[in-house]
């Protein structure tokens, strides 16, 4: 079976056997490091090239929220290119 370790900010966030994580509870205008690591019953991967997201700052007179991060690898391979999705709560 194939889980993924997904780092945020280079610590373990959070560890899943699908193809998909969601952080939630992000801070606007603040930019976060995402890498993943896969593993089998072989081993580990080399971790994922480092992707850098940031936050966008809510605009002019809308009250602050927070922010959710999905992470998601493409096809189940690390080596694909890695989605990620920012939503606005």
């Amino acid at each position: 079976m194939l889980s993924y370790a997904v780092y945020q900010d280079n610590r373990l966030a959070a560890s899943t056997t699908g193809t998909s994580y969601s952080f939630t509870g992000l801070s606007p205008s603040t930019a976060y490091n995402y890498t993943v690591v896969a593993a089998d019953s072989v081993g580990t991967s080399a971790a994922s090239p480092s992707l850098v997201v940031k936050t966008l700052a809510p605009p002019p007179g809308t009250p602050a929220g927070t922010y959710a991060v999905t992470v998601t690898a493409s096809s189940g391979s690390l080596s694909q290119a890695t989605t990620i999705q920012v939503i606005v709560l």
